[in-house]
């Protein structure tokens, strides 16, 4: 005995035709989409230097990953470009032959500093009976003034 096919197990052609014009569709909208918002979203530059204010040389600075090397007591780097700086970063360092290495658990609702230029200012700080160091961004608004302390606001904290 001879079964035939019930028509609703199968797909029609017409079906499939529609499906697939339809995920097409959307896959090239999704392709589309993301060239578009690749193209009007320019990488920011966020300039940054290092300001040391512990009052003592620090050496093999690297913040964020980006190298500044050796700085002097008050001494300031020059700008590197960052990919991604917020108002706190990761710090290595050595100070009186010490490694200190501070590193944020995330930037949970921080927002990058954006385009311009920041100084991250390296202050000495006593915890615990123990010497450390925090690290803070400031805007530097004046930058023809050309002294480290000169035209820079600290940024605000957030809510």
């Amino acid at each position: 005995m001879r079964e035939e096919p019930l028509e609703d197990e199968h797909c029609s052609d017409g079906a499939a035709k529609a499906f697939f014009i339809v995920f097409s569709t959307l896959v090239g909208l999704l392709i589309v989409s993301c060239f578009i918002h690749g193209e009007s979203s320019p990488a920011i530059e966020t300039n940054v230097r290092v300001r040391n204010e512990t009052g003592v040389p620090l050496q093999q600075v690297s913040v964020n990953g980006v190298v500044y090397g050796d700085i002097v007591t008050d001494g300031v780097t020059g700008y590197q470009r960052m990919k991604a700086a917020y108002r706190y970063a990761d710090l290595q360092l050595v100070m009186a032959g010490r490694k200190i290495h501070l590193q944020p658990e995330d930037y949970a609702g921080e927002r990058p500093l954006g385009k311009g230029q920041f100084t991250y200012r390296i202050v000495k700080r006593a915890w615990n009976a123990e010497v450390s160091v925090d690290i803070q961004a400031i805007r530097d608004v004046d930058n023809a003034a050309g002294t480290a302390g000169a035209g820079q606001k600290p940024l605000p904290t957030p809510n």
